[in-house]
């Protein structure tokens, strides 16, 4: 997958992603960072076990919708 930097605006960078554009951490982008640069992005699930509801830290359990 390809992400080209639209533009840089403060301390985000536009990426478009076929077709669709995400705000991107200029800080997590190598520095010399330019509009129209191409980054090949890759996407890996990770294996992690769902923690159990005694697992779970209490102020997610406690959340009231």
């Amino acid at each position: 997958m390809r992400a080209v930097v639209d533009r840089i605006e403060g301390e985000f960078a536009i990426l478009e992603i076929e077709g669709i554009t995400i705000d991107f951490p200029v800080s997590l982008l190598p520095a010399d960072t330019r509009e129209g640069h191409v980054f090949s992005l890759s996407l890996e699930r990770v294996q992690t076990p769902v923690p159990t509801e005694d697992e779970r830290p209490d102020e997610i359990l406690d959340i009231q919708l």
